[in-house]
């Protein structure tokens, strides 16, 4: 009948950050359900699990990091707690200040996105703290880790001086540690922002306990965008910012 579990596993979800509608096609091409998503807060970067329902971080408006929708597109759960408390609005004069004294903005520091695992867990990834959380099915904490890599102590160097060269009253630069983040048979693979770097890094947190299991630099490739991995590990597709093209990278097994 086209709402059974097999729509939602083999399945291409597309979501529209500006109407929080999930359109939801079979690998054809071929269209199979539209799915309103009716939870204020939701970001722009959701993920989805195997069940249809949708995961999504809230920048802590709600008192919490992580929503869950379920495959109707109501709210069914909420988890985890911001790093601060949330503001209400975009305080921009006390921003600018915080910047000034060599702080990263609270307006900031609840930023992330999530990625979904296949048993249900949820990954929650900080964009400006080096700090990557995962959750069970349930909501349950599992483990928090810190990063520690030069490439983010480079990028919150480049947001601070970005910012204080900046002439425009009006512009603030953002900060963001990680590009992107997907689950890749229950480990997390997090490509960092190397922006001002040599080389692109790709690391991978073992599901466990968050700690490093693999690095993989692409050398003379810093500035990379979203990506993807072959459900083999050993093929990876980028797609280069600014660069209508798409990369690929034969992995070698660790």
């Amino acid at each position: 009948d086209g709402t059974g579990p097999d729509i939602w596993r083999a399945s291409v979800r597309v979501f529209d950050a500006r109407t929080s509608l999930v359109q939801v096609f079979d690998r054809e091409g071929g269209f199979g359900r539209s799915v309103q998503v009716e939870i204020p807060g939701v970001g722009s970067s959701p993920d989805f699990r195997e069940d249809g329902s949708v995961a999504a971080a809230t920048s802590g408006h709600d008192g919490s990091m992580i929503i869950i929708a379920d495959a109707a597109g109501a709210k069914s759960a909420a988890f985890g707690e911001p790093i601060v408390p949330p503001t209400s609005f975009f305080d921009f004069t006390a921003i600018k200040a915080e910047i000034r004294d060599g702080r990263v903005p609270d307006a900031f520091r609840n930023g992330a996105q999530v990625a979904a695992a296949s048993d249900g867990s949820v990954y929650l990834v900080f964009q400006s703290e080096p700090q990557v959380r995962r959750y069970d099915s349930q909501g349950t904490l599992l483990w928090t880790v810190t990063l520690d890599e030069p490439a983010l102590t480079s990028a919150r160097e480049r947001f601070f001086r970005k910012n204080r060269e900046e002439q425009n009253p009006s512009a603030i630069h953002s900060l963001q540690y990680v590009a992107d983040a997907e689950v890749v048979e229950g480990d997390l693979w997090l490509l960092l922002d190397t922006q001002d770097q040599t080389d692109g890094l790709l690391l991978v947190l073992n599901a466990t306990d968050g700690t490093v299991r693999r690095r993989i630099t692409f050398a003379g490739l810093p500035n990379t965008g979203p990506f993807a991995v072959e459900g083999e590990k050993q093929r990876l597709y980028m797609a280069p910012r600014d660069d209508a093209s798409i990369i690929v990278y034969e992995l070698a097994m660790p």
